[in-house]
C-alpha cells in the first residue's frame, strides 16, 4: 500500500511496505531515488518475549510460595507454563507494558502486608476469647480493566483475613474477619502497587 507525500510542486515522496521492509521511492527533476531500509518488526516480538518470561517468572515465584518450595516437578512446570499462556490469551502484552520498578514495588507490598495480616490472624486465633466482627464490606474500587481488577481480587484472597465475595460496578465485595481493621485502605494501597505495576493513572 502506497501513501504519497508531498514535497514541492516539482516532486513527490511515496512509501511501499513489503514483508517488514520499507521502500521509499522518490521522483525530482526527472532522477530517481530509491532507497531500500530493511526495519525488522521486531519491537511485538520483543514485548511477548519480555512478558512471557516475565510473568512465567511471576507465576513461577507464586506457585514456589503456594508450595512452601516444594513445588518444583512437572506439575508445577505444566501449571505456571497454562497459566503463563492463559495470561497472554485474555491480556496480550500492550505497548505499555509493565514497569519493573512497579512489580518490586508491588512484591514488597504484598510480602510485607501478607506477613503483616498473618500475624493479626494467628494473633486473634491464639485468645482466649476470639473478639471477631466479620462483615462483608461493600469497597468502592477505581481501577478499571479485567486483568487489574483480577489482580486486585487475587491479592485480597491471598492476604489472611480477607476474601472477595463478589463484585459489582466499580466495586468489590469483600468478606473480612474483622472489620473494625482498615480493610478500605489495605485495598486502596494495594490499588495503588497494582496501577503503578500497569504503568496506570488512578481517578
Amino acid at each position: 500500500m502506497a501513501h504519497g507525500c508531498p514535497i514541492n510542486e516539482a516532486g513527490r515522496l511515496t512509501f511501499q511496505r513489503t514483508g517488514s521492509a520499507i521502500r521509499l521511492t522518490g521522483r525530482r527533476d526527472r532522477r530517481s531515488i530509491k532507497a531500500s531500509i530493511t526495519r525488522p518488526v521486531s519491537l511485538p516480538a520483543m514485548n511477548t518475549s519480555k512478558a512471557i518470561l516475565l510473568r512465567t517468572a511471576v507465576l513461577a515465584g507464586l506457585w514456589w510460595v503456594l508450595t512452601d518450595g516444594a513445588g518444583v516437578s512437572v506439575v508445577g512446570a505444566v501449571t505456571v507454563s497454562a497459566a503463563a499462556a492463559a495470561s497472554l490469551l485474555l491480556y496480550p502484552p500492550s505497548s505499555t507494558g509493565i514497569s519493573l520498578a512497579g512489580l518490586a514495588g508491588f512484591a514488597a507490598f504484598f510480602l510485607l502486608r501478607s506477613l503483616r495480616a498473618g500475624t493479626q490472624v494467628a494473633a486473634m486465633a491464639l485468645r482466649p476469647r476470639l473478639a471477631l466482627a466479620p462483615a462483608i464490606l461493600t469497597i468502592p474500587v477505581r481501577l478499571q480493566g479485567d486483568a487489574e481488577l483480577a489482580l486486585l481480587s487475587a491479592t485480597l484472597n491471598l492476604l489472611p483475613g480477607t476474601l472477595v465475595a463478589g463484585s459489582a460496578p466499580n466495586h468489590l465485595l469483600v468478606h473480612v474477619l474483622d472489620a473494625r481493621r482498615p480493610v478500605e485502605a489495605d485495598v486502596r494501597a494495594a490499588e495503588l502497587r497494582i496501577a503503578r505495576l500497569f504503568r496506570m493513572a488512578l481517578p
